[in-house]
C-alpha cells in the first residue's frame, strides 16, 4: 500500500500552500507584501548575491531577449523621444559637469601598462576600454586621474560601483571570455 502524503512531506505542504493560495488570494498578496516589508533588507542582500553569482545567466538572458526583439531599443526611442532624449541630455550634463581634462586612451594605455586595472590581464591595444574610478553618477570627474585601462567585459561587470564596493561583492571576480 503506497504511503500517504501528510502535512509534514515538502510536496504535500507546498501543495496545500498552493491551494490556500489560489482560495485566498487577497490574503496570500497581504500576507506577501507583509513579508516583503518586514524583510526588505535581506531580500535585497540576497537578491545582490543571487545576481553576482549568476551574471552569465544574466547575460545570456538578455543576448536571448534582444536577437528575439530586433531593433527594439531603436523603436522605443522613437516611440518615446522626450524620455530618450531626457536620458541623453542627463548623461551629457553630468560628463559636462564632470569633465576637467582631455582623457586620451593611448596615454592612459601606456600610463597602465596595458594591463586591465579589474582582472589584471593585458588588454589588446584594439580594445581599449576606461573606467571611471569614482563613477560620473557618483560625483566621479573625468580626467586622467580617475580614469583606469579595463576590458569591456570588466567594466560592465564593475559597473556604477567603487573598486572596493566591486570587490565585496565579486570577490573571486573572473571576467567571461571574449
Amino acid at each position: 500500500m503506497a504511503r500517504q502524503p501528510d502535512a509534514t512531506t515538502p510536496n504535500a505542504a507546498t501543495e496545500a500552500t498552493r491551494r490556500w493560495r489560489a482560495a485566498n488570494p487577497e490574503r496570500a498578496k497581504e500576507w506577501s507584501r507583509q513579508y516583503r516589508e518586514r524583510n526588505a533588507e535581506d531580500l535585497k542582500r540576497k537578491q545582490a548575491e543571487w545576481r553576482a553569482s549568476h551574471w552569465e545567466h544574466r547575460a545570456d538572458y538578455q543576448r536571448e531577449w534582444d536577437a528575439q526583439h530586433p531593433g527594439y531599443d531603436r523603436e522605443w526611442r522613437a516611440a518615446h523621444p522626450s524620455i530618450s532624449e531626457g536620458y541623453k541630455r542627463t548623461r551629457r550634463e553630468r560628463f559636462k559637469a564632470a569633465f576637467v581634462k582631455r582623457v586620451r586612451k593611448a596615454v592612459i594605455y601606456q600610463r597602465d601598462q596595458g594591463l586591465c586595472q579589474i582582472c589584471g590581464s593585458a588588454v589588446p591595444p584594439d580594445d581599449v576600454h576606461l573606467d571611471h574610478i569614482v563613477p560620473l553618477c557618483r560625483g566621479g570627474t573625468h580626467e586622467p586621474d580617475n580614469v583606469q585601462l579595463v576590458h569591456w567585459r570588466c567594466n560592465r561587470a564593475k559597473g556604477r560601483y567603487l573598486m572596493e564596493e566591486f570587490r565585496e561583492l565579486h570577490p573571486n571576480f573572473q571576467p567571461p571570455p571574449a
